[in-house]
């Protein structure tokens, strides 16, 4: 699967580690990028005979699409231009047909293991006020990578932040015609920064 990067944030389509720029774990020679757990790694839990992967360069987003009889689901990954350390996944449910159906759309998460290179504190629930996105909380937690790199020009450890949007599926009827439901994942070295 492709890698999607900003330069600043880094994800592999489907995988189950996020790479920040500067967040390295490990001393002198055994130095190396920290795995972030991947966050962002959310999934269409839905199954049809037809699902069409495509990575659209001139708009640096990666789909995949899964065809029903009279509906499709796409799945769009975006790791924003503008902001950074962001990485948006939108799901866009088009009925094609106006029918009585009822369909449950499932997303899951697959962050994958716990880090070896970072500790993280306990997990916060922040609550949001109206927004465009129609994101009404996010989780958030922040921790620290495990080992100093070098003493000499790195006095501290690393200091890393995530927040992402828990996967939540959604219902919808043949009488839907159109319905977008956006699942957002921000890495900072700081708290204020994802906040």
């Amino acid at each position: 699967m492709p890698t999607l990067s900003t330069g600043q944030l880094a994800i592999r389509v489907f995988g189950q580690t996020l790479r920040q720029n500067c967040l390295y774990n490990g001393r002198d020679w055994t130095t190396h990028r920290a795995r972030i757990p991947g966050y962002a790694n959310y999934h269409l839990a839905l199954e049809s005979n037809e699902t069409i992967y495509t990575l659209r360069f001139d708009q640096a987003v990666f789909e995949k699409t899964v065809k029903g009889d009279h509906f499709s689901v796409k799945q769009q990954i975006l790791v924003h231009r503008h902001f950074t350390r962001s990485i948006f996944n939108f799901i866009t449910y088009e009925s094609e047909l106006n029918r009585n159906d009822v369909i449950y759309i499932g997303v899951d998460l697959d962050a994958g293991p716990n880090s070896l290179d970072l500790n993280f504190g306990p997990k916060h629930i922040l609550k949001l006020r109206s927004n465009l996105l129609h994101i009404s909380e996010v989780n958030y937690m922040c921790g620290e990578t495990k080992q100093v790199e070098n003493r000499q020009f790195q006095k501290e450890k690393l200091q890393v932040c995530i927040a992402w949007t828990e996967p939540n599926g959604f219902i919808v009827t043949g009488q839907d015609e159109k319905i977008v439901k956006t699942y957002l994942t921000i890495v900072d070295d700081s708290i204020e920064g994802i906040l």
